[in-house]
């Protein structure tokens, strides 16, 4: 499995979880589609032109406003960006963001749901897209995007616990699991209690080498998105940090490399200063040993793990 975070955003795209949702982006828009002024709406695209080899614009006339965060957009229609008509080959790379239509063929006719960040001005402005859901290929993402609108639009008293249950089940669509991870920890999450109570329940499964590989690792990474960096000095944050660094000794080799490539940055450089003494370690001489090992070697994270041995070695 491969999980890519952004710190700031956590996004999840682990293959052994991607499902046809995963594929319309709708993990994506879970993260980028409910932020403030962002509307979510429903339309079917009515003219396409192309201005370029690889990028176009589209009309979509609309049909219904799924999420309304100030007023609606002026006419029955909204004009959007289209960023790649390309082939939909399944290994092309991408230098940062990959195109929010990469699997979206834009076809007149085509029902899609779209995500527009309208910027506040004195004079009017274009709404930005934040992410594009193909409904004709999968039928089924509009009704979790009614679930997660019915989610976010919970009075606050009871949206907590809402959001703990739906990150606990499993069972649970992947957008809609994504969109609670990002709100309980989030940046606009100031409660250390509910960032303390996502670590308690998945720390656990994080360490539990009889779980399975896919339920360690989303576990390990829910608990890495838990970490407040505006409060670094926090119990929680220590919680994390030891927990996290405990996984440089797993036998699992992807959980070494996560937990490595969180705690880099950290322990490196000014900004170990103190985070070293913060770190509780179950078992201190196996996280060298395994540092060496993974410093030795040529994969993606070894100059980090050289780096945090170096620091621990001093």
């Amino acid at each position: 499995m491969n999980y890519c975070s952004l710190a700031f955003l956590f996004i999840v795209c682990a293959p052994g979880m991607v499902s046809a949702q995963a594929q319309s982006n709708l993990p994506t828009c879970a993260v980028l589609g409910f932020g403030s002024r962002t509307q979510v709406i429903v339309g079917r695209i009515s003219q396409v032109q192309q201005n370029q080899p690889r990028s176009a614009h589209a009309t979509i006339t609309i049909e219904e406003y799924l999420r309304s965060t100030g007023p609606k957009f002026n006419g029955e229609t909204v004009d959007v960006p289209v960023d790649w008509l390309g082939p939909k080959t399944p290994n092309t790379d991408f230098v940062g963001r990959k195109p929010m239509w990469y699997h979206i063929a834009p076809e007149v006719g085509k029902r899609v749901a779209l995500a527009l960040y309208q910027e506040m001005r004195y004079t009017p402005v274009a709404p930005t897209l934040r992410c594009v859901v193909d409904l004709d290929a999968d039928p089924g993402s509009l009704a979790t995007l009614r679930g997660m609108v019915a989610a976010d639009e919970l009075p606050s008293a009871k949206k907590i616990q809402a959001m703990q249950r739906i990150l606990a089940d499993r069972s649970a669509a992947l957008p809609l699991r994504t969109l609670a991870i990002q709100y309980l920890t989030g940046p606009e999450m100031r409660d250390p209690k509910v960032r303390l109570s996502v670590v308690q329940q998945f720390g656990p499964i994080a360490s539990d080498p009889t779980r399975p590989h896919d339920q360690r690792m989303e576990a390990l990474e829910f608990v890495k998105s838990a970490y407040d960096a505006f409060s670094k000095d926090s119990e929680v944050n220590d919680q994390i940090l030891s927990i996290v660094a405990d996984r440089m000794a797993d036998p699992d080799q992807e959980l070494r490399s996560s937990a490595v490539q969180f705690l880099g940055p950290k322990l490196v450089g000014f900004a170990k200063k103190g985070t070293l003494d913060r770190i509780h370690f179950s078992d201190r001489e196996s996280v060298i040993r395994y540092l060496e090992k993974d410093a030795a070697g040529s994969g993606d994270d070894s100059p980090q793990a050289r780096s945090i041995l170096q620091a621990l070695k001093q």
